[in-house]
């Protein structure tokens, strides 16, 4: 948490494939993101629908997001379709 802490503001791509933590744990993780521009959450089996509408709203910015073998529903995949317009 310190690294994403005093490096975060600048982070534009963070890749998290197969890593293990729930979306609470991601929100704290992604406070201190505020130029993240892609992400990667391939097989982070734990994140959901929840957790992406956090990611959206909290990272305008972003332009890519790998949700696959998430828990992310096709409900999470419209609603991200719909109000997150830089994706």
């Amino acid at each position: 948490k310190t690294i994403l802490k005093d490096t975060g503001t600048t982070l534009k791509c963070l890749r998290m494939a197969h890593t293990i933590f729930d979306g609470h744990q991601l929100q704290g993780l992604l406070q201190a993101c505020e130029q993240l521009e892609e992400i990667d959450l391939y097989a982070c089996t734990n994140v959901g629908d929840e957790a992406l509408a956090y990611l959206c709203k909290q990272n305008p910015k972003l332009r890519s997001i790998n949700v696959a073998r998430t828990l992310v529903t096709d409900q999470g995949i419209q609603w991200m379709s719909s109000e997150a317009k830089a994706l």
